[in-house]
């Protein structure tokens, strides 16, 4: 078992956490990627705001690795549901178009 987490890798992890939120916040302002692609940003923001999050609040227990590899298996589980729900928020380009009411 590794030893608690000390205050200073804490707070490398926030510094980091809150730098990452800003460049993806910036990243939409500005439109750049991954700004514009919605299934990028959101499973970025799913996974920054996750990771560091429940390694802050999990640093008051023992570490071991059994836990390492649960939080990267959660991490994976939270970035790909973020990515589904970025790639559902635009409508897909329908096949048909429509003129005058009619389908074609």
């Amino acid at each position: 078992m590794e030893p608690l987490l000390t205050s200073r890798t804490l707070l490398l992890v926030a510094l980091l956490q809150s730098f990452f939120l800003i460049i993806l916040h910036q990243s939409v302002d500005f439109a750049f990627w991954p700004g514009q692609s919605p299934p990028w940003l959101l499973a970025a923001y799913s996974l920054v705001i996750f990771l560091p999050s429940t390694l802050i609040f999990s640093s008051f227990t023992q570490l071991n690795s059994a836990f390492y590899i649960q939080l990267g298996i959660y991490a994976l589980l939270f970035t790909l549901c973020g990515f589904y729900l970025g790639s559902q928020l635009l409508p897909s380009a329908r096949p048909y178009h429509h003129k005058r009411g009619r389908i074609r």
